[in-house]
């Protein structure tokens, strides 16, 4: 009898394990085979009738078979996968023209999120044709609809109050700003209801955008960082060979250009050899980033000694003065390479990341609202911040020695000379940077702004050629030259060392 139990009760079990087995066989999860198309370019199909040859029915578009995915995650707001539930996607957007609505149907967007809507929504939209002629359409028809915002940050267009957020919708679900004269593509916005003239109509938001970009300008910027890098090494080469100019100031002076050398090349590189390797990609956008940020703590540097040089310092400083000028320099702008390496290669969401070296982007990514202000605009704005500070406090100084000054005409001058010198250093230096930092966090509705952004930029490229016009062709520094090869007499040991101490 005992055997018998239990043979049946491990018969039981056994018939109750082929159950379970035969069940899971009939409800397993299909294969996570995804669609032949980018992510952005399917909706999901979970809600969709699926008929009998395997296609779905969505919103009135037959999707094929062959057109669909599983996927076990999502994309959610500001290009964050996230895991999923096992679900059917397919490629909506290759079979109609898709347009993102931040809200699901019967809501609308407001201070940050969805809520119900208490009005009956306006299905008609304007659209612009090929023939640029403006047409009614009924969005759910012109249009495939996905139910999904670009980002976290979104702002309405108010076309009604500012004339640069006049805009109009292409065939294609772009945006085209006449202002800006630029077309945004249709992951940049989504639409939205709001009372407009007294209707309840669908109304672009749009993600905070970086200035548009033109590749002609890139070119022209990427030209005016090559034409400087000689000119930056000339610069450093007369430094070094004439001792005169081999002081704290002019050694800073080098390393700057250094920092600022291996910036323009790789960044130059990049502008005009887009196809490269994402390891190449990687090594050259931190390379970028190590040379810029080198070059700024630098002109802290030099900022710092023309302060304590003209408040009573010795200038005559010894050896070991620079060399912590070089812990300082090179030490933050490695330490600031780490922490955001560590950072682009953590498990942070992505919009809080630099964008260095991924996939997008070699350089900083700029898309991300705020991510490049945190690793490279906010520190140089801490730096030019700082430089301003020494830069008025030196230059009261410098007024004060000069209105103070008893000596004979010529020693005026110098001081005189000296004082414009750090005037010109400050305004190449600090307001051509602050204007790239402007320009970063401005979104530019005029055209009379890019012009002007565009100049600054170009000016800032131009950096190299500036500062060996500033520094290196001037007639103190031409007359030690032509005295080192013995084509003029020897000037006077004072003045040259005196024309020097500012650089």
């Amino acid at each position: 009898m005992a055997i018998s139990r239990n043979f049946f009760t491990i018969g039981g079990v056994f018939v109750t394990f082929l159950q379970l087995s035969l069940t899971a066989s009939t409800t397993q999860t299909p294969p996570l085979k995804e669609a032949p198309c980018a992510y952005n370019e399917t909706v999901s199909l979970e809600y969709s009738e699926r008929l009998e040859n395997g296609s779905y029915l969505y919103d009135n578009i037959i999707v094929p078979a062959e057109k669909t995915g599983f996927y076990d995650y999502e994309i959610a707001i500001g290009n964050t996968k996230t895991p999923a539930d096992v679900h059917v996607r397919g490629c909506v957007c290759e079979l109609r023209t898709c347009i993102s609505v931040c809200c699901p149907p019967d809501y609308e967007f407001h201070n940050g999120t969805c809520i119900e809507s208490p009005f009956e929504i306006d299905p008609l939209i304007d659209i612009t044709n090929k023939e640029g002629k403006t047409i009614k359409v009924n969005i759910s028809r012109q249009f495939a609809i996905q139910y999904t915002r670009p980002c976290e940050g979104l702002f309405y267009f108010q076309p009604e109050i500012y004339d640069y957020d006049k805009y109009s919708i292409m065939e294609n679900a772009s945006i085209f700003k006449p202002v800006e004269n630029y077309l945004y593509g249709k992951e940049t916005y989504c639409l939205s209801p709001r009372i407009l003239d007294g209707e309840f109509v669908y109304t672009p938001l749009q993600c905070y955008m970086p200035n548009p970009v033109d590749p002609d300008v890139v070119k022209l910027n990427g030209v005016a960082l090559l034409i400087s890098v000689p000119f930056m090494i000339l610069t450093i080469i007369v430094y070094l060979y004439l001792p005169n100019l081999r002081t704290i100031h002019g050694l800073s002076l080098c390393c700057y250009l250094v920092g600022l050398s291996i910036g323009y090349l790789t960044l130059a590189y990049l502008i005009f050899e887009p196809n490269i390797s994402q390891l190449n990609c990687s090594i050259l956008g931190y390379t970028a980033y190590f040379g810029f940020m080198s070059a700024f703590f630098w002109l802290s540097v030099i900022s710092y000694e023309l302060y304590t040089n003209f408040h009573g310092s010795k200038t005559n400083k010894s050896m070991k003065q620079f060399r912590l000028y070089c812990l300082y320099a090179w030490g933050l702008s490695l330490i600031c390479l780490i922490s955001t390496y560590v950072a682009e290669n953590s498990s942070i969401p992505k919009a809080w990341k630099s964008g260095i070296g991924g996939a997008d982007y070699c350089f900083l990514n700029s898309t991300h609202g705020w991510s490049a202000f945190i690793y490279f605009y906010g520190p140089i704005l801490l730096i030019l911040s700082f430089n301003t500070v020494m830069f008025v406090l030196t230059f009261i100084q410098i007024r004060k020695d000069i209105r103070s000054y008893s000596g004979t005409h010529k020693s005026h001058y110098e001081h005189k000379d000296i004082c414009m010198t750090f005037v010109r250093l400050f305004i190449l230096m600090g307001i051509t940077w602050l204007s790239e930092i402007v320009g970063y966090a401005m979104p530019l509705g005029n055209s009379w702004l890019h012009f002007i952004f565009r100049i600054t930029d170009l000016l800032n490229g131009m950096q190299g050629v500036i500062i060996f016009v500033l520094f290196v062709w001037r007639k103190s520094v031409k007359d030690q030259i032509f005295n080192k090869f013995g084509k003029r007499d020897e000037i006077p040991c004072d003045i040259s060392q005196e024309m020097t101490q500012c650089l």
